[in-house]
């Protein structure tokens, strides 16, 4: 009995033993198979690395640091040879996600010279900079553009060439990165000497709408901001970066027609173009500028207005331009602006932002509306004593300036911009001038009077005059919010 239960319990050892052996292969099989995928994704083919940049040279790094030990120990393991190898797997089921079976498998991994292939890899490098290095000489131009595209065929050839020195420390590359160190600060020079010449455009004044510039403008930033909070991009920047947007301009002079029906040739999608600034992480004074389209949705009887449902960039036209300028052409500002480019919000100028936040201000300080803040908080008593004096010259200023300011806006394209500070200025000054304001024919005093007849103005003042706690009361509130962030739409 006693020989009967060691016999059972060393066979269930076995049995034991014998699986987790098999699960180890079917393991290190998944994970041989793994690193082949890598190996044919991007090192059978110079082409494989053309594009990937940085991405390749990491991909390399974690690759050849695993890939010779692995397959080193797979052969002592499983066997040198594809036969033995087949053995040794022979009956087992691979695991999910497993391409490839062991044998081919293993042939193709035991042939890797991975010295051999680290100087080839490295040289693929070197081809990819010297490739680079000829288009940077090609380039003569002498548009920023083009200045710059000279110095990015530079970057990339410098980027190559050290990338070569990761890959293969046992190269020699110092001939070709002293090249690309030296073609990259001339064109850097050149670039920098013209860059403070690029302004940021605006809306362009010619753009025949239909739809105000500032909306659309802000239309394209909520869909980019859109796509980034959902992980999508449009298409593939141009500059390695991360890309936030920032701010956005109508370029076009009217909507272009993308898509037309096949019979009647109705337009069913339209286009506009937008130029759209990006602020990336690398450097903090320059944005990213790209001509970009947006298009509508595709569906028969398609208006020409936002929501958008794709955009792309135009190719080759993006450049460079100091953050500082910015805010000086128009156009429309993304919330995350930093504060110092939203200073400068082109729907109006800072003295006229200032000027209509303290009229709004003094002129509700003035109204019936600072009677009641009086009564509650004492020292605004006499400032309102004061004001209520000069109500008609407060009014008659306030007026002024809402009605400076909103025909700025309207100069500008930038309709809504700041459009209830305005509209509030208008309003508590004609309430203001309620009793001010002489009808139609009236006669300075001690003359006879005319038969009477009131003015539009005296009637505007005359319809808005019981409102005037409540405008008054507003005003207070919408220059305190337009001094602290004017420039927002309607604000």
């Amino acid at each position: 009995m006693r020989t009967f239960v060691c016999s059972v319990f060393v066979a269930a050892l076995c049995l034991s033993a014998t699986a987790q052996d098999q699960a180890k292969a079917r393991e290190d099989w998944k994970r041989l198979d793994e690193l082949h995928q890598v190996f044919n994704t991007y090192f059978v083919s110079e082409y494989n690395q053309s594009d990937k940049g940085a991405e390749f040279i990491q991909v390399w790094k974690e690759w050849s640091a695993e890939a010779p030990d692995f397959v080193a120990y797979f052969a002592q393991t499983y066997g040198a040879t594809s036969q033995e190898v087949f053995g040794a797997f022979d009956g087992l089921e691979p695991l999910d996600g497993v391409i490839n079976y062991p044998m081919p498998l293993a042939t193709s991994m035991y042939e890797i010279d991975f010295d051999t292939l680290q100087t080839q890899v490295g040289q693929w490098l070197v081809n990819t900079g010297d490739k680079h290095m000829s288009d940077h000489e090609r380039m003569t131009g002498d548009e920023l553009r083009d200045l710059e595209r000279k110095m990015q065929f530079a970057e990339r050839a410098l980027e190559a060439y050290r990338g070569a020195v990761e890959v293969n420390p046992e190269g020699d590359y110092a001939e070709h990165i002293a090249k690309a160190e030296q073609a990259l600060k001339d064109a850097r020079a050149a670039w920098e000497k013209n860059l403070d010449a690029v302004e940021w455009p605006g809306h362009n004044a010619d753009f025949e709408g239909p739809g105000d510039p500032d909306t659309l403008a802000a239309a394209a930033l909520k869909f980019l901001e859109k796509l980034r909070d959902e992980g999508r991009s449009w298409t593939k920047p141009e500059y390695d970066d991360e890309h936030i947007p920032l701010a956005a301009c109508v370029i076009a002079d009217m909507w272009g027609v993308e898509k037309t029906a096949p019979l009647t040739q109705e337009p069913t999608q339209f286009r506009l173009k937008v130029l759209v600034a990006f602020r990336g992480e690398k450097d903090p004074d320059l944005v990213y500028c790209y001509p970009m389209f947006f298009y509508t949705k595709e569906e028969r009887g398609v208006e020409k207005a936002p929501p958008f449902y794709y955009c792309n960039s135009q190719q080759y036209a993006s450049f460079r331009m100091p953050m500082a300028k910015l805010g000086e052409g128009g156009g429309v500002l993304a919330d995350s602006a930093p504060a110092a480019v939203a200073a400068r919000r082109p729907g109006q100028s800072l003295v006229v932002r200032l000027l209509l936040a303290a009229g709004l201000l003094t002129a509700g300080l003035a109204a019936t509306s600072g009677q009641v803040l009086a009564a509650k908080v004492a020292p605004l008593g006499g400032a309102h004593a004061a004001l209520k004096a000069t109500r008609e010259q407060v009014g008659w200023g306030v007026l002024v300036i809402g009605a400076l300011a909103l025909f700025l806006s309207l100069v500008r394209l930038a309709i809504f911009r700041d459009l209830l500070p305005q509209a509030a200025a208008i309003c508590l000054g004609l309430a203001l001038l309620s009793k001010g304001v002489p009808a139609q024919g009236e006669a300075p005093e001690g003359q006879e009077q005319p038969a009477q007849s009131e003015s539009p103005l005296s009637k505007a003042a005359s319809a808005l005059a019981p409102f005037e706690k409540e405008l008054g009361l507003a005003a207070l509130v919408l220059g305190i919010l337009h001094l602290l962030a004017g420039g927002f739409p309607f604000i």
